[in-house]
């Protein structure tokens, strides 16, 4: 039995607006279960940790006191692995979209002015929200979940999303991407909702107002499950709608647009086809490294050389081919992997000159970095360790920078600057660099699993005592509990 969404319009004395869809059924609270209070690191401080000692942890998700609670800062959150603020905070906004109206319906200046004061506060009018809306957030809950490590609760939740949005049906004049007035709220008040009774309906899973990123985990939804071979499947068969919707657009814009004399229509047209180009170029890079699980490199390459050309002049071009050479690195193939570089680094060295401002700049200096990386794991490969030590203290910030306040240094460089060291037999040295890396960026050093793994294997190699390696092990998990944020993983540890 299918459920049909309620469309919404202003009250007939009002200018005609926007109809907005609603689906209450998306936001019902038995759809969002409470996220667990402990995780894997709360047990190991439980064990390992006396209660004096144990730094504190948010377990309820609650941001700080200072933050708005109805407009939190979710860019800082995200950048501090607070994903269990960000799961909660959605899960709130997925229900309070839901909920019976509190505010008296106002006509006129009144509701115009009555929405932007709301706006100004950062709270949105109370009662059923447009599905568009609640659909982002409904991503949002999601990848926190995935974040969290929460993989049953995340599949669980998923498959009752999926099942709404199979049943529920909407008008098909109503089946199209939400322009940016529809995803704004209303300055209008609301009237009742009604349901066109002489239109045909779409399934709702179906229409563009479903954010792509909510198919694309779940397409990859298998690889939870150990099936990697149906998330292939699922994969392939949304990259092929990918290519079919770029193709549809290229055909709009050339005979709706062009030859009809429609600029806005050809111009409107090619830019949806370059974002389902993008889209299908994405779906390109993560089925390969699904086919990286079944160590299937040919057929990884075969499908992301076509993402490059032999002239790599665009910053997606030059980024492309520098991840084509790490594959080529990762199966073997190291004369492919130089080649690619070689393309990029030509570019690099010659640069366009309309690449003058600031933005391009940062571009084309990201873009550099990852060359020499790139270069220096070529060169740890092939066993030339000074040379990649070289090329890695080469990416680091200067001296100058770090008197400045402006170190900032790249986790994953100075963890392999320290295999660059510790290869040539300088493990001191290289748990140095590691150490003071845990110091200098506690955040991102505890988030990064392959630098606590390597500095706590640095602390084993050099112990000759079982119990004075322990105490290292101990020191670290105390750090990543205070610094690590969410959804960390605990076997980098090394503790039981």
């Amino acid at each position: 039995m299918s459920a049909a969404a309620a469309p919404i319009a202003g009250p007939s004395s009002l200018p005609a607006g926007p109809e907005r869809l609603v689906v209450p059924a998306l936001c019902q609270p038995s759809l969002l279960a409470d996220l667990p209070s402990a995780d894997a690191i709360s047990h190991l401080l439980a064990k390992h940790i006396p209660p004096h000692l144990r730094p504190v942890r948010d377990t309820m998700g609650t941001f700080p006191p200072n933050e708005a609670p109805h407009d939190p800062d979710l860019a800082h959150a995200m950048r501090t692995n607070a994903w269990r603020r960000i799961a909660v905070f959605a899960r709130e906004r997925i229900i309070s979209a839901g909920a019976p109206s509190s505010l008296p319906l106002v006509a006129g200046p009144q509701a115009q002015g009555h929405s932007e004061g709301q706006r100004r506060s950062g709270v949105e009018p109370a009662g059923p929200n447009d599905v568009s809306t609640v659909l982002r957030w409904w991503n949002v809950r999601l990848q926190a979940l995935l974040r969290l490590r929460l993989y049953s609760q995340f599949r669980l939740e998923l498959e009752s999303l999926w099942a709404i949005l199979k049943r529920t049906t909407i008008p098909r004049h109503l089946a199209a991407a939400p322009t940016p007035q529809q995803q704004q709220e209303p300055g209008e008040g609301s009237a009742p909702a009604y349901i066109r009774p002489t239109v045909r309906y779409a399934r709702l899973l179906d229409s563009p107002v479903v954010p792509f990123a909510l198919h694309v985990l779940r397409a990859r939804e298998p690889l939870l499950a150990g099936e990697p071979r149906a998330a292939l499947e699922k994969c392939h068969a949304l990259l092929q709608r990918c290519r079919v919707m770029q193709r549809r657009f290229v055909r709009v814009a050339e005979v709706d647009g062009r030859q009809a004399g429609e600029e806005e229509v050809e111009r409107g047209a090619r830019a949806e086809a370059a974002l389902w180009e993008d889209r299908a170029r994405r779906m390109t890079v993560i089925i390969a490294f699904i086919l990286l699980d079944f160590e299937d490199y040919s057929a990884a390459i075969s499908l992301l050389r076509p993402l490059i050309s032999e002239q790599t002049t665009t910053p997606t071009q030059q980024a492309y081919t520098l991840l084509l050479a790490r594959l080529f690195l990762e199966a073997g193939a190291v004369d492919s992997a130089q080649a690619c570089l070689r393309s990029v680094s030509a570019v690099l060295q010659h640069p366009p000159q309309d690449e003058s401002s600031p933005e391009s700049s940062d571009i084309t200096a990201a873009l550099r970095r990852l060359l020499n990386v790139t270069e220096a794991l070529i060169a740890m490969w092939r066993g030339a360790y000074s040379d990649s030590e070289a090329k890695l203290q080469s990416t680091l910030p200067s001296k100058e920078s770090e008197s400045q306040g402006q170190s900032d240094a790249d986790p994953a460089v100075v963890n392999n600057l320290a295999l660059s060291t510790f290869y040539q037999g300088r493990v001191d040295e290289a748990t140095t660099l590691l150490e003071r890396l845990l110091q200098d960026e506690p955040s991102a050093a505890s988030s990064a699993e392959a630098v606590i793994f390597n500095l706590i294997t640095m602390h084993e190699l050099r112990s000759d005592e079982y119990v004075h390696s322990l105490s290292h092990k101990r020191r670290i998990l105390v750090h990543v509990a205070q610094w690590a944020g969410d959804g960390g993983g605990t076997s980098c540890l090394k503790l039981a």
